[in-house]
């Protein structure tokens, strides 16, 4: 519903009289209502390399769809309610937020910050699923260390029926973190890797 840009700033796309536009990056992406619209993804999202994709609205869904940031960060939030997200260098933070929304990555969609070094991936939200053969959720680094992939998820986090998140290295950069964190994680018939391809970094999962 509007944009936060910097301490004075305002984009608001329901109010034009309350717009006050500046030059700066957003400061946060506000919701007024209970229930924010939801974002799909079918095709494929790309940003140049070492910069940044940001999915911030209500139930996402990636099906068979792809977004890529080589070298960069993707952020992905899901909110169930009025409130603020703000940007951080950790990830979205959605703490205002008294209810979050589903996030679901399935048939063959791709998330992936792959490059020298590898990005960044970070998601947050109610419930997140990966699932399916060829899904993924990749960062594969080179002779720099890699950046995590960082999700925390309020509900329910699970990553099933074949469905990957994985971080590795081609050379001599270490891969990157991954780190999981939801009231209930579950894992079945999928993959969690992070380690080392032909190089010789390595890597940790937590």
């Amino acid at each position: 519903d509007y944009l936060r840009l910097g301490e004075n700033g305002r984009f608001d796309a329901l109010d034009i009289e309350n717009t006050v536009l500046t030059s700066a990056p957003p400061s946060a992406f506000g919701f007024l209502g209970s229930r924010p619209a939801g974002i799909g993804v079918e095709g494929q999202l790309i940003t140049p390399p070492g910069e940044a994709l940001s999915l911030t609205g209500g139930n996402v869904e990636i099906a068979g769809g792809m977004l890529a940031a080589q070298s960069g960060k993707i952020s992905i939030a899901s909110v169930a309610s009025a409130g603020e997200v703000v940007p951080t260098d950790s990830g979205p933070d959605i703490s205002a937020f008294e209810q979050h929304g589903d996030i679901a990555v399935s048939g063959e969609g791709v998330i992936n910050v792959s490059g020298d070094p590898a990005g960044e991936i970070y998601i947050r939200g109610g419930n997140f699923m990966v699932a399916d053969p060829g899904t993924v959720v990749v960062g594969i680094t080179g002779y720099g260390d890699g950046g995590e992939i960082d999700i925390r998820i309020k509900d329910d986090l699970l990553i099933r029926n074949g469905g990957t998140l994985l971080t590795d290295t081609m050379a001599g950069g270490s891969a990157g973190n991954i780190r999981l964190e939801g009231n209930n994680v579950e894992i079945a018939d999928a993959g969690i890797y992070s380690g080392n391809i032909s190089g010789d970094g390595s890597g940790d999962t937590g």
